[in-house]
């Protein structure tokens, strides 16, 4: 591997001689306490085991042992905590924001699906910082955090829709300004709509509406989770098996084919008749214990006003993205659970496919 001696040779003297983290305005203060144990496994619970796949009583167990350890602390503390550990700063590559506008410019040319908030910001994480070593020889950093989390959806089209989290991750830069500052930025493309902001910024969006403390851990690039006891932790991205992340990359990029107004007459028609044609399952992943069994058809499922509502957002809010398959998606109010459905349907369509399993998450209460 040749090494970029000049970068290498600056930033190390950068580093033995000083560093300070730019804080770059106020982050949202720490409460007095952390929450009560009861509280922070209640929340917690339906978290653990959808996303866990445990059953209650494991993960009651666990979130016990976790709520001991759980470092809790506001974005502010993380960051001071950040400024003060000078070993796991100086291994971390500055740039300047010339340089972050180019490499982001780049980020968004690549094959990861960044609109998809609900799931997949672990691939996007890796994918980003694994891109950035490789091709650029810049090493950043990873901010992860778990709790109770809420941040208000950007590209769901339906006001005021929440998405709510167990866990998110997401990498940071750290960028020299033109006076010489540092600060960490972050590279959440998704949550941030595509442009880099300080890291400040994007912690108090996480904590905005998250209803309890995070937990928050910097990690290396290479990691994509917090050690736990009797885990033999990853050392460098040698010791990761990173050909998910090679056949990530050799993808095409997803590209917006169509959003909005005014709907293409082909996908909005063929959306709707496959719609009104299939089987349909409504279901609430997180019980799946009370989903039905029985598929219902177009009609059964939705009542008129419903039914006539449907019809017009397809014709006005059709989302469609990726490449094979095209993804196209509409959504709508699930009062009863207060959240919000995704109609999602994937063209062109398997031979044997013929229902569709409509998730509704319940993200608003």
């Amino acid at each position: 591997m040749k090494m970029n001696l000049t970068s290498f040779d600056w930033r190390g003297i950068f580093f033995a001689l000083s560093f300070s983290i730019t804080l770059s305005g106020p982050a949202t203060a720490a409460p007095s306490a952390p929450p009560p144990a009861g509280e922070f496994i209640e929340a917690r619970l339906r978290d653990c085991v959808f996303y866990e796949r445990k059953s209650i009583e494991a993960c009651e167990h666990d979130l016990k042992a976790r709520y001991l350890k759980t470092p809790y602390m506001s974005g502010k503390q993380f960051l001071e905590k950040l400024n003060g550990d000078k070993t796991y700063l100086k291994n971390l590559t500055v740039i300047d924001s010339k340089r972050l506008s180019k490499i982001t410019a780049e980020l968004l040319r690549l094959p990861i699906d960044r609109f998809n908030e609900v799931d997949g910001c672990m691939e996007r994480a890796e994918t980003i910082a694994y891109y950035l070593m490789k091709r650029h020889k810049i090493t950043v950093g990873h901010v992860h955090a778990s709790g109770h989390i809420r941040v208000r959806s950007i590209h769901i089209p339906l006001e005021n829709t929440s998405i709510r989290w167990g866990f998110h991750i997401a990498p940071f830069v750290m960028v020299r300004d033109a006076d010489g500052g540092i600060s960490p930025y972050s590279l959440d493309l998704t949550l941030l709509n595509g442009t880099p902001r300080p890291l400040n910024e994007w912690l108090d969006l996480l904590e905005r509406e998250s209803p309890f403390f995070l937990e928050l851990h910097a990690l290396k690039a290479f990691e994509n989770s917090p050690h736990e006891p009797g885990m033999t932790p990853v050392r460098s991205w040698r010791d990761r098996d990173t050909s998910s992340i090679e056949e990530r990359l050799s993808g095409t990029p997803v590209q917006i084919v169509h959003r909005g107004s005014p709907v293409r007459a082909d996908l909005g028609a063929e959306f709707l008749r496959v719609l009104e044609a299939s089987p349909l399952q409504i279901v609430n992943p997180y019980e799946r214990e009370l989903n039905p069994a029985k598929p219902l058809s177009f009609q059964e499922a939705f009542p008129p006003a419903l039914r006539e509502l449907l019809r017009s957002r397809i014709l006005s809010e059709l989302r469609c993205e990726g490449n094979e398959p095209l993804r196209c998606a509409v959504y709508y109010r699930d009062e009863m659970d207060h959240g919000f459905c995704q109609i999602e349907i994937e063209f062109p369509r398997a031979a044997d496919q013929n229902g569709l399993i409509i998730p509704c998450l319940p993200f608003d209460r």
